[in-house]
């Protein structure tokens, strides 16, 4: 009866967590892509910029939470990253490549700095 107790003691601690030998994954949804958007000559944050991704005919607009847009959660793929900016020149980055974890996406996390026009 004891070996049955620490399982369903360590199931109970976790909630909709999975357990899959020694790592606990969580239930949360991770992003694919963070993108921290900056101005190129100051380094102050720009929160009211679009920004999005594409991988294919895939495209998802980020959200802002925090000074950084996030996206595309759990879901991996080779992606063109584009920000723009009003008073900003557009930014990009192609061919940024996410994989999948043991348990998540390895979220990629990248800094654009826009240049003022």
């Amino acid at each position: 009866m004891k070996k049955l107790l620490l399982p369903l003691a360590l199931v109970a601690t976790t909630g909709c967590d999975e357990i899959f030998g020694d790592t606990v994954c969580t239930a949360s949804a991770e992003p694919a892509v963070v993108v921290e958007v900056v101005d190129a000559d100051t380094d102050d944050a720009i929160t009211d910029a679009i920004v999005w991704v594409q991988d294919g005919e895939f495209v998802d607009t980020l959200d802002f939470n925090e000074g950084l847009a996030a996206g595309a959660h759990e879901r991996p793929g080779t992606y063109d990253v584009h920000v723009e900016a009003e008073g900003y020149a557009p930014w990009s980055q192609e061919d940024v490549v996410v994989r999948d974890g043991e348990c998540h996406v390895r979220t990629r996390e990248l800094t654009a700095e826009l240049v003022a026009e």
